[in-house]
Formats: structure tokens, sequence, C-alpha cells
């Protein structure tokens, strides 16, 4: 049990980088698109 928790702890900060890594760009790219074609 105590391995499960350590397992927690390390592997969710690491998938909300991955996760904020992949999606933050993805957003912006989006977001600049879509006011381009208001623009």
């Amino acid at each position: 049990m105590h391995r499960q928790a350590w397992a927690y702890w390390f592997i969710a900060p690491t998938t909300l980088t991955i996760f904020l890594v992949f999606i933050y760009p993805l957003g912006v790219a989006l977001w600049t698109s879509l006011h381009y074609d208001i623009m």
C-alpha cells in the first residue's frame, strides 16, 4: 500500500506535466487560428 501511494504521488505530477506540455501548445495554436479566422 505504501508503495502504491508513492507511485501515485510520483505519477500524478508527471502525468499533469505531460498533459500541460501537450495540451497547452495545442490550445495556443487553436486560439491563434481562431483569432486569425476572425481577423
